[in-house]
């Protein structure tokens, strides 16, 4: 469907736009069937949308079941069905326990892991209720069980083991690396060594 759109502009006359949208979500763009027609007027219309906005996003609910929870089990334990948006949990018990869990409404990946449109007309891309389920979802129960001293993360890619894939894009390892080797600069942390490792400014690259 679409309709027209009238925008106000400070200065100048108004500018009427033409507003398109499916059921795959707005137009956002047009693209060449092949590139050999990539002259051709003939187009692909490409729809943009974002699945948790069609789900119920949960937020309040994790928030608050977050604050009631009293360990590592517990806390992840409130973000199921969580929708939006998608998170890095991370936390440390009083048992000695290091957890986390990527939380959030996240399609199951198609064939080509949402790196480049699908035909929507064959209904090939993954639906919104085709999301990956809670305990599909990349996530550590207990840190010392699987044989890591502690858990960093800093949106860097996560190992394979943990999940399905998520992303074809993250975050360079270079802040994670550096936490990393202040995480291991020294054998006991209290709230001041926190403090530094979260305004440390340093960077690797530079």
């Amino acid at each position: 469907s679409s309709h027209s759109e009238v925008l106000q502009v400070r200065g100048q006359p108004p500018r009427t736009i033409l507003v398109e949208s499916s059921s795959h979500g707005p137009i956002v763009g047009e693209i060449p069937r092949t590139h050999a027609e990539a002259g051709e007027e003939t187009r692909y219309k490409v729809a943009l949308q974002w699945d948790a906005v069609k789900q119920h996003a949960g937020s309040i609910s994790a928030a608050f079941a977050a604050n009631r929870a009293t360990n590592c089990a517990t806390l992840l334990e409130a973000f199921d069905g969580y929708g939006a948006p998608v998170q890095n949990v991370l936390a440390a018990d009083a048992d000695g326990r290091a957890c986390f869990r990527v939380a959030g409404w996240i399609p199951r990946a198609t064939a080509n892991n949402g790196l480049v449109p699908e035909p929507g007309w064959l209904n090939s891309g993954a639906q919104p209720s085709e999301r990956l389920a809670d305990q599909e979802m990349p996530q550590i129960v207990d840190a010392k069980a699987k044989g890591l001293p502690f858990i960093t993360n800093a949106n860097q890619q996560l190992a394979g083991e943990l999940g399905e894939h998520l992303s074809g894009e993250w975050d360079r390892p270079n802040r994670y690396q550096r936490i990393t080797t202040m995480l291991l600069a020294e054998s006991k942390h209290d709230r001041q060594s926190f403090q530094r490792i979260q305004y440390d400014v340093r960077s690797e690259e530079a």
